[in-house]
This record gives C-alpha cells, sequence and structure tokens, in this order.
C-alpha cells in the first residue's frame, strides 16, 4: 500500500473546519518514522482492524479514501487529497460523513482541511507519536493508543481479560 510520510520531527497542524464558522484547532505532534500523515488525521485509527484504506499518487500529491465500520455501529467514510512536500509543509482537505452512529448527533458530513507545517527536531522527552493539543496541557501518544485498542481487541477476541494480573 502507497503511504504519505511526513520527515521525522516536530510538526504543527492545524485543522479548520470551514461549515464550522471557520473554527480550528491547532496541535503539535512528534512524528517518527513509522507514522504516515494519514496516521496523525484519522481519528477513527483506534478501529484500525474495522477500516479499510486506499492510498492512490496524484500528480501533486496523494488521493485517499477510507472507510470505517466499527462494531459499536455506523460507518464513516472519508475521501479527501493531500499535497505538498511533507518534508517542510503539507495540506490535507477531506470530507467526512458519517451514517448510521447510534448517537444521532455524530451523523451528517462535515469538510476539514488541515495544513501542517515542520518545526524541527521533537522537543526533549518527547517520542514520536505525541500529540499536543493547543491550549489544553494535555499530551498524548497516538502509538500508545494504537497498540492498546490492538491489545484490548485481541484480548475480546480470545474471551481473556489482561485486568487484575
Amino acid at each position: 500500500m502507497m503511504t504519505a510520510r511526513a520527515r521525522a520531527g516536530l510538526w504543527q497542524m492545524t485543522a479548520g473546519f470551514p461549515g464550522n464558522e471557520g473554527r480550528s484547532v491547532t496541535s503539535r505532534v512528534c512524528m517518527d518514522d513509522t507514522m504516515t500523515v494519514l496516521d496523525t488525521g484519522s481519528a477513527e485509527s483506534a478501529h484500525s482492524e474495522d477500516c479499510t484504506q486506499n492510498v492512490t499518487r496524484t500528480g501533486n500529491g496523494f488521493a485517499f479514501t477510507s472507510r470505517c465500520a466499527p462494531e459499536g455501529g455506523g460507518v464513516t467514510e472519508t475521501t479527501g487529497t493531500m499535497t505538498g512536500d511533507f518534508q517542510t509543509a503539507y495540506r490535507m482537505e477531506a470530507t467526512v460523513t458519517t451514517t448510521g452512529a447510534p448517537m444521532a448527533a455524530m451523523n451528517g458530513t462535515s469538510q476539514v482541511v488541515t495544513t501542517a507545517q515542520y518545526q524541527g527536531a521533537c522537543p526533549e522527552g518527547w517520542r514520536g507519536g505525541d500529540v499536543e493539543l493547543a491550549g489544553m496541557g494535555i499530551r498524548l501518544n497516538v502509538n500508545d493508543m494504537r497498540e492498546q485498542a490492538a491489545g484490548a481487541a485481541a484480548a475480546s477476541q480470545s474471551g481473556g481479560s489482561d485486568i487484575g494480573g
């Protein structure tokens, strides 16, 4: 499968939501050599076993589609494009449509435009996958969340539990 890899290091990303009064969210992400650009922009990654993704090269970047249908219900389909050099900057434009979600407010279509700028090396104490949302003072690691989700899925499939050791 084709992947869009950004330069390893610290990236500042701003996700704008044109249909939502122009609101935006800024975060800093420490990218490592194992991550792709889509890793950072995909809320469905915790349910990757329930997702399909297709990435194709275009003349000036990539086009992508994904479809996620987690066990809890609903289907989220995303289509979009990514352009840029992925070394100093890139831009991702996507349309996300959710249908059949158990909470009606989750259903609908939204647009998101993400711009990313390379900032340099990751700060001391950060590791690949660390994400910090501006103004929140919280840092989490998407790689850890992915591993925890995979472990929980494996435990539920085997009928075992790793709680209480």
